[in-house]
């Protein structure tokens, strides 16, 4: 698996490697990779999470915010009742906007992806544990602290199922290191998401 981010995020959003679904580089689109994907949709966009849940889960809605503009460029935004961007690292509107989201639809089956790019940048651009770095982590968790607290409040976060995914850990104790760790874990429950749905819908048939 490359240390890049548009490979991997295609990996965690669809549960295969580039390998399989021919996102290789950030500069990847539908009309210009190097591989070719081993399957497609009809606009050339591998399966992705979001296409399996329409197709499989009645009534499902899903979501997508985030705000690095390359992040959507693998995914078919037909298949989201919402996208979000924000330009220039910022994400204090697509916060309010998931929790928004799923409030509004929380008497149907939700997938919510909330993205936020700001602590890679400040990684990138000013080094490894730089105070740059270490603001940019301190936001983050703080806007993500105010989000949990606010579904805790509507009493909705223990009906959510919360998935997380931040290559800056190294463990709970927050030493930090700079690496896309956690790509197989987070891939295997993907599959084994779909392989569920999948059965789920051939046994009700």
């Amino acid at each position: 698996m490359p240390s890049v981010t548009l490979p991997n995020w295609t990996s965690h959003l669809t549960g295969f490697g580039p390998e399989e679904h021919g996102v290789t580089s950030n500069s990847c689109t539908v009309e210009k990779h190097e591989l070719a994907p081993i399957d497609s949709d009809a606009e050339g966009y591998y399966p992705s999470i979001f296409k399996v849940l329409k197709e499989q889960v009645p009534h499902v809605k899903t979501a997508y915010y985030y705000n690095w503009a390359e992040l959507i460029n693998s995914m078919n935004k037909k298949y989201m009742d919402e996208v979000s961007f924000q330009y220039h690292d910022k994400y204090d509107s697509n916060y309010p906007k998931a929790y928004e989201f799923i409030v509004q639809n929380q008497k149907d089956p939700e997938l919510v992806f909330l993205y936020s790019v700001h602590t890679d940048h400040a990684g990138h651009n000013y080094g490894w544990m730089s105070p740059q770095y270490i603001a940019a982590i301190e936001s983050a968790d703080s806007a993500i602290g105010g989000f949990l607290d606010k579904l805790k409040a509507a009493h909705l976060y223990k009906k959510n199922l919360f998935l997380t995914h931040n290559r800056s850990w190294r463990n709970w104790k927050r030493q930090w290191r700079y690496n896309h760790a956690g790509n197989a874990s987070a891939m295997g429950y993907y599959r084994s998401l779909y392989k569920k749905i999948r059965i789920s819908r051939f046994l009700q048939q």
